[in-house]
């Protein structure tokens, strides 16, 4: 039986009277564009919680609201997802005070007819997935007014026009999650956390396989008890509908072990170990896991790509890359900065290319389907972007990492920091040959704006999502969506100042 959410968990609330607002673009020399901001009226009041502390009980109804949305940009930019949808058009969601703002962008960057929506009672939504149909299926954490260890978290499931299909929402209880849309399925791994204490050599959570179909049916899987170890468990649903995870080894600091696990706990076969410290998994077209895999030596200074199939086989690995992807070594003291970066994984292009890249080396590698290096690579294009929502705050800063993009026709993305204390953030298309596609990069005009994401469409459009600096030590969002050739199609400002 479908698990939705009763009144008092969430209530879903549709904007009328929207009106969008696009941002003006410019070339500058050599292709480039700049984003500038534009005004919109600020979104609904977040309504008054009920006695429970939960969500209003009211029934959905209209509000009011607009795009863009007020708030200062940089602190919420690592929330705001992008996904592009089958018809060109884009699904975009911005955290706002009140609930999460969904919207779907046409071609021209203006709201479809029914968007935007907000979702009350919402503070982000961290996995935005399109579905083939228009539809999209959302997994979002909710207020928590009673201030517990763990927000409750919620599924929810919106036709194209931004109507709630039946039997959605639905109450998630675990604490983490990874997803994925097997054809009209939402597939998950579920981490629910044991005890508040751990204690060293006991379970300090479980992980299981949960699938929610079109109607709202949730089924979970059986849990499977996960050690604490280092690294943790990172998880990736795969084609199959399996659950695979990533974790250190109880056996050697060195070492990664890999899970894979079903409705009905874990596999036969797994879990296997593996030399080296793995990133979390990709997923190769005949959906084989690709893992980037920091090789053990002094500092962990090379990396390979490994190949395993649904059985656990490890069948192909790539020639030691000279890149360092995750693990630097500790300070003097003993200490890490801003946590251990464990390998990113790698992306996997529609044509079958694999690009590695890190979270320490400037370099990236293109390999083929064997795993064969590319001529041309690797290659050192720039810096990528170091999304920071706490500069020039007071106390430790650990910016992120604004993640690569891969395109249909094999095409690699990167969204690189300025060149120098003039200008602002560029974004290149790298071929396969290794080059600059003609017409690139796109940059950003103004000093201090910066790329902090890109996905690519499924007709090699890339979205770009440049935060920029505004007076008073504010800054706004603007989604950019641009074709292959470098040319700005639009660019929308989604949050204001």
């Amino acid at each position: 039986m479908p698990r939705a959410l009763a009144s008092s968990m969430l209530c879903l609330f549709l904007i009328t009277g929207c009106s969008s607002s696009t941002a003006s673009t410019s070339p500058d020399p050599g292709g480039s564009s700049a984003a500038s901001s534009a005004a919109g009226q600020s979104s609904s009041p977040p309504p008054s919680p009920d006695a429970s502390g939960g969500a209003p009980t009211q029934s959905p109804g209209p509000g009011s609201g607009a795009l863009p949305t007020r708030d200062t940009a940089r602190e919420l930019g690592l929330a705001i997802q992008m996904a592009p949808a089958p018809d060109g058009s884009l699904f975009v969601s911005i955290p706002a005070p009140g609930g999460v703002v969904l919207t779907r962008l046409d071609r021209s960057g203006s709201p479809l007819p029914g968007w935007p929506i907000t979702l009350r009672d919402t503070s982000t939504c961290e996995h935005l997935l399109a579905v083939h149909d228009g539809s999209l299926r959302v997994v979002c954490t909710l207020e928590n007014p009673d201030g517990n260890m763990y927000n409750p978290i919620a599924a929810l499931a919106l036709s194209g026009a931004g109507e709630p299909l039946g039997g959605w929402p639905v109450a998630l209880p675990g604490s983490r999650y990874q997803a994925r849309m097997n054809a009209d399925v939402l597939t998950l791994a579920e981490t629910t956390p044991g005890s508040d204490v751990i204690t060293v050599g006991e379970p300090s959570h479980a992980v299981a396989l949960v699938t929610v179909d079109r109607n709202g049916t949730v089924r979970t899987g059986v849990p499977v008890p996960m050690l604490e170890a280092w690294p943790e468990d990172r998880w990736a649903i795969g084609p199959d509908g399996v659950a695979y995870g990533v974790h250190g080894s109880s056996a050697s600091v060195s070492a990664s072990q890999v899970t894979a696990i079903d409705s009905g706990g874990v596999r036969g076969g797994w879990p296997i170990s593996i030399e080296g410290i793995a990133s979390s998994p990709a997923f190769a077209r005949d959906g084989r896991l690709i893992l980037t895999v920091a090789l053990p030596g002094p500092g962990f200074g090379s990396s390979r790509v490994v190949m395993i199939d649904g059985e656990g086989n490890v069948t192909d690995q790539s020639a030691e890359l000279l890149i360092e992807t995750g693990v630097l070594p500790p300070t003097a003291d003993g200490a890490y900065e801003c946590g251990v970066p464990v390998p990113r994984p790698p992306l996997n292009a529609g044509d079958g290319r694999i690009y590695v890249y890190g979270e320490i080396d400037d370099a990236t590698y293109a390999l083929d389907v064997l795993l064969d290096v590319l001529s041309g690579w690797p290659i050192v294009a720039g810096h990528l972007e170091r999304p920071n929502p706490w500069l020039d705050h007071d106390g430790i800063s650990c910016p992120a990492l604004a993640i690569p993009a891969a395109g249909p026709n094999g095409t690699l993305v990167l969204p690189l920091q300025a060149m120098g204390s003039v200008g602002g953030g560029r974004l290149v298309a790298i071929g396969s040959n290794g080059e600059a596609r003609p017409g690139w990069p796109v940059s950003l005009s103004r000093s201090g704006s910066e790329f902090w994401s890109a996905v690519v469409g499924g007709d090699g459009t890339t979205y770009a999502l440049a935060i920029e600096p505004e007076a008073g030590g504010a800054s706004s969002a603007t989604v950019l969506a641009i074709a292959p050739d470098s040319t700005v199609i639009y660019a929308t400002t989604i949050v204001d100042p």
